[in-house]
């Protein structure tokens, strides 16, 4: 058949190992990354992972080791541990990940190597999640929430991220239902243009004085906001041209 099953969990030990699957893999259990380096890559499939994608034991997990771009779908948390990482592998590939439940990022999270050597991260899940962790590097290249319907479900971000600016017209911050709250002292430009900021089932929540969300300096021509923005602490900054506008 064109799936592989794992009714428990996966677990991915020893060192220099490289997993290729190009089927449909479904694990009814968590996924653990106990060895390194390892390389999860091959040509293009999809990983679909019911229980937690966990990084310990001081491993290293790439994404990708060539022009197959994988998707991993996460019902549970992403967890990296301290002295662990993820990241991608520097081929000319944009990957997808999606995570329902938390994002713990205790060790180094990157989903940037270099242009078009990427991992984009959906937030999914009916439910509110936040993005934790004490590592070095929590690192985005592209960022969708999808939670649920309409408003009310919430990814918080509690932690310092970063995360890619658009180098053209484009939006790096897609908020399609639910709301993308932002609680800790980071600064990002995922705008470019004339983005939709917050769609009818989106909202754009800042919640730290140290917080900056906008546009790439002086690109943002008009913003669009269906949807709703809450300004409770810190900076929504926009256009810097004539004729700069949201609405």
């Amino acid at each position: 058949t064109n799936t592989i099953t794992v009714g428990n969990d996966f677990v991915i030990s020893g060192t220099g190992l490289s997993v290729l699957p190009s089927v449909i893999v479904n694990v009814a259990g968590n996924m653990n990354v106990t060895g390194t380096p390892t390389i999860f890559g091959g040509a293009g499939n999809t990983t679909n992972i019911t229980g937690n994608l966990l990084i310990s034991n001081n491993s290293a997990l790439t994404i990708g080791n060539g022009g197959g771009t994988k998707t991993l779908n996460v019902t549970g948390n992403v967890q990296v541990d301290a002295g662990s990482s993820i990241g991608i592998g520097a081929f000319n590939a944009t990957h997808q990940l999606s995570v329902a439940g938390n994002l713990i990022a205790d060790g180094d999270f990157n989903m940037f190597n270099a242009a078009s050597q990427a991992c984009n991260v959906t937030f999914t899940g009916a439910t509110d999640n936040t993005v934790t962790g004490t590592g070095a590097t929590c690192n985005f290249n592209a960022i969708t929430v999808n939670k649920g319907a309409g408003i009310t479900n919430i990814i918080d971000v509690q932690r310092v991220i970063t995360m890619s600016a658009p180098t053209a017209v484009g939006n790096y911050l897609v908020l399609t239902n639910g709301t993308f709250k932002l609680s800790s002292a980071s600064t990002i430009t995922p705008y470019f243009g004339n983005p939709t900021i917050a769609s009818a089932n989106g909202r754009l929540w800042l919640n730290n004085a140290g917080a900056t969300i906008g546009d790439v300096l002086n690109q943002g021509t008009t913003g669009y906001i269906t949807g709703v923005l809450q300004l409770d602490a810190g900076t929504l900054r926009w256009g810097g041209t004539t004729n700069a506008f949201i609405e």
